[in-house]
């Protein structure tokens, strides 16, 4: 493993060395010269050109840096300390109980994900914990300020101080966005607001979660009662996907984290609208035992999906080559190509990070140097499975490089 990340000068002329580098999912080259320069890959070359230096890295295999579609850098310090499997509204309470985390908790967290390969994440933060994290770190991605809004009668005013703060926190990397914790914690009226920033929300996690939006009834309502918070709240009393429709605040899409409890056509319908993004958490999924994950319908109805650790009140490890080893373990008819794709590119898509998570020709400098035996690695010219299966066998990462 690595102590930290790697940063490529603004202004630089580089020739990274590799026996293997993964372009995309659709293009591995082999024995060459990854070319950057100023922040950007100019491309790849059999031989260094002429004025760039080379720049020597330790592994022989480079893979895009990975991003993590879905984190929660603040509950860092809560790795193994709630029993996995207990129902959602149980550990809803157990969250609510947990000692407050500290910066150095969160900062713990970041550097893991640097650790692992991960350059940028989406991480959901409420009071600028993580967002402060990510900037010590250098993790890249988007700090995603969370809000709830039980009361209708105050209206837009949680959604807009989220925006506020987050902005005055953030200038360029991470990157600013909001997210509505869920439809069971924010009032409807909340998502009417209009905003160019990234979007992101828990969204049909568990079926009781389609009872409370349809019907306010259910385990939620029960626990949302039981704490007070039903007075003022605006129960939707609809479809989820018309939720969605009607809140102005998705008008650009959004990245829509879990989305268990679609059926088949709220998913082709989901996946029509092209600007969503499903994210699913192998790690969280495997915690609570739910069954089987919803991914293969995904990609049947073409509904473009990433990956995300989540946090570690739900996972023990912040790792994307563990979670797409999870999720092939979970369906092993859910190709290869899919799965490194929704930890590259569609992490990228899942945040609004445009030229990240591939090493295509004009896109940001951010890679990841394994360690890898050769041997297990065929010599294909796009990602085949002996590819994969050394991907997710727990490389050896040895280098976490981005432009800053």
């Amino acid at each position: 493993m690595i102590a930290g990340i790697q940063t490529i000068p603004a202004i630089s002329f580089l020739a990274v060395p590799f026996r293997v580098a993964l372009i995309t999912c659709d293009e591995v080259a082999r024995d060459g010269y990854l070319v950057i320069k100023n922040r950007r890959v100019l491309g790849v070359r059999r031989m260094p050109p002429k004025g760039a230096a080379i720049y020597p890295i330790a592994g022989n295999v480079i893979i895009p840096g990975l991003i993590n579609a879905h984190a929660h850098l603040r509950f860092t310090h809560l790795r193994n300390s709630i029993p996995a499997g207990l129902p959602f509204d149980e550990w809803i309470v157990k969250i609510l109980r947990a000692p407050l985390p500290r910066a150095a908790d969160a900062l713990r967290g970041a550097r893991e994900m640097l650790r692992n390969g991960i350059v940028a994440a989406g991480d959901y933060d409420a009071d600028g914990l993580g967002a402060r994290a990510m900037q010590r770190s250098a993790l890249g991605g988007v700090a995603f300020r969370e809000f709830l809004a039980f009361d209708a009668s105050i209206t837009k005013k949680p959604a807009r101080e989220a925006l506020r703060s987050s902005r005055r926190m953030l200038i360029k990397d991470p990157r600013p966005g909001i997210a509505p914790h869920a439809p069971y914690t924010v009032s409807f009226d909340q998502f009417n607001i209009s905003t160019r920033a990234p979007v992101s929300m828990h969204f049909m996690e568990t079926p009781q979660e389609r009872n409370f939006i349809e019907k306010g009834t259910g385990t939620i309502a029960e626990l949302l009662a039981r704490r007070g918070r039903l007075a003022n709240f605006k129960i939707p009393y609809r479809k989820p996907l018309q939720f969605l429709k009607q809140s102005r605040i998705f008008a650009n899409g959004a990245a829509l984290v879990h989305c268990n409890a679609l059926t088949r056509f709220e998913i082709r319908e989901l996946a029509e609208h092209k600007h969503f993004t499903a994210v699913h958490c192998a790690g969280t999924h495997r915690y609570f035992a739910r069954g089987d994950a919803p991914v293969r319908d995904w990609i049947r109805e073409k509904l473009q999906f990433a990956l995300g650790t989540d946090s570690l009140a739900s996972n023990d490890r912040l790792d994307l080559f563990h979670e797409m080893a999870l999720l092939r373990e979970s369906d092993a008819r859910i190709g290869a190509r899919d799965i490194v794709r929704a930890a590259t590119e569609g992490g990228a898509r899942a945040l609004s990070m445009r030229g990240w998570g591939t090493l295509r020709r004009g896109c940001h400098a951010a890679f990841v140097a394994l360690d890898i035996d050769m041997k297990t690695s065929s010599s294909g010219r796009f990602l085949d499975e002996d590819l994969f299966e050394a991907l997710t066998s727990r490389p050896a990462v040895v280098g976490v490089v981005r432009a800053t």
